[in-house]
């Protein structure tokens, strides 16, 4: 039945493929919701969680920024002492030799 320009059809099923298949890591049979490739690896919902990262890398540079808040926070601390001829030496001595 064909509805009226400009009218909403209710009711209406999208189609979603499910695809069975092997997990390429456990070996134990799953569903897909595509149709897999070959030569690609498929895995089951349990091995897809695990594989998932918990957070992106930091970059070389976002961790030696971090490592230098860190140490610049030590740093200031002792500096909050009144140690500051320490504090300066060590300040020195952690600058990347180039």
């Amino acid at each position: 039945r064909a509805a009226k320009p400009g009218t909403k059809v209710s009711g209406a099923v999208l189609a979603r493929t499910e695809t069975r298949t092997e997990c390429s890591a456990c070996g134990v049979e799953t569903t897909v919701p595509f149709k897999p490739t070959q030569g690609r690896p498929v895995l089951c919902r349990q091995c897809f969680q695990i594989k998932q990262p918990v957070s992106a890398p930091l970059s070389a540079a976002e961790k030696a920024a971090s490592e230098l808040n860190a140490a610049t926070a030590e740093l200031m601390a002792g500096a909050s002492k009144g140690d500051h001829a320490a504090v300066l030496v060590e300040m020195v001595a952690r600058l990347p030799h180039a």
